[in-house]
């Protein structure tokens, strides 16, 4: 108003809108203070979204909790997420699928050890899957072994092909890497066929791993590794384009390392994995299940008898 009122003076234009100088004054300071910390703020983001693209708001809010209380227009999680929305940094979701999972396959299966099961603490359990990688060449697959507390990555694989051999090397490297006493420890994956090759079972068993299987094709009887499977993919490595295999393999152990040491987790008290699986219990959880059962209406598997375990 003053450059299109140079005659008035700026007491009586803040008098003509029915405000003191000395509001206008501070309404000035105080805007110039929002967008400092709003650059501030921006720059912070940046800087994990270079490393975890797709993290969500709550886990940017919880991560950013004390900066962005300490900047000198402190923002509540309301206007954390308004701030995100207007520019533009909500995450959109994309889904696609690949099947990996190979169930009809003859050999033997074995029962739901974990839904039975109470987890107390780190190294009680694990749980394996497969995830596909989308790559300019076409698809990688991710074998992935997690620790069912902690939620941290204990082996991971890449390969080329869905073959058993790789299901086997990321078991050696969950093996490798366990500070947790082996035996007795359950071991739960899906029915598919990398999982029920006879190697594989026998090396679980040389090491008095308990053998674990789903019962139905309903994924919630897996919840934990299809969870980690989608994090892995859809946030951390998404965005990524490898050239070869070989960039490939250092760009899985990159968002590994990222996910196991600098992603808080919500259902392990907003601690990163390789945090939580050095407590000798476990963490409460800071969600609510909605899912009371699962889907009855499912085919139901062949279960191995004693004389079936003997002979394979």
């Amino acid at each position: 108003m003053k450059m299109l009122h140079p005659s008035y003076s700026q007491q009586e234009l803040c008098r003509s809108l029915g405000v003191s100088r000395q509001a206008h004054h501070k309404s000035s300071a105080r805007t110039a203070r929002v967008v400092m910390g709003r650059e501030a703020l921006m720059a912070m983001i940046t800087e994990i979204r270079q490393q975890q693209r797709k993290v969500g708001g709550r886990k940017l809010y919880r991560m950013l909790c004390g900066p962005i209380q300490s900047l000198k227009v402190p923002m509540g999680r309301d206007g954390f997420f308004e701030f995100l929305r207007e520019e533009g940094l909500l995450v959109r979701k994309r889904r696609r699928r690949v099947r990996t999972t190979m169930s009809k396959h003859g050999m033997p299966v074995y029962p739901d050890l974990l839904k039975r099961a109470v987890i107390t603490a780190p190294g009680q359990a694990l749980v394996s899957d497969i995830t596909y990688w989308a790559v300019p060449e076409g698809f990688y697959y991710v074998f992935l072994i997690t620790d069912v507390c902690s939620h941290k990555i204990m082996g991971h694989y890449l390969a080329q092909s869905l073959d058993g051999i790789h299901a086997i090397k990321a078991l050696r490297m969950a093996i490798r890497e366990s500070r947790h006493e082996l035996s007795g420890q359950i071991h739960h994956s899906d029915r598919g066929s990398q999982y029920c090759y006879a190697k594989y079972v026998n090396l679980l068993r040389s090491k008095g791993i308990r053998v674990s299987m789903t019962e139905t094709s309903d994924p919630r009887d897996n919840a934990i590794a299809e969870r980690v499977n989608g994090i892995l993919k859809n946030e951390l490595m998404e965005h990524l384009s490898p050239q070869n295999f070989t960039q490939g393999k250092d760009m899985l152990e990159k968002a590994v390392a990222t996910y196991n040491n600098e992603r808080l987790h919500m259902s392990i008290d907003w601690k990163v994995p390789s945090v939580a699986h050095e407590f000798d219990h476990s963490l409460p959880k800071r969600w609510r299940n909605y899912y009371t059962s699962v889907n009855p209406v499912q085919d139901k598997p062949e279960l191995v008898t004693l004389t079936q375990d003997q002979r394979n």
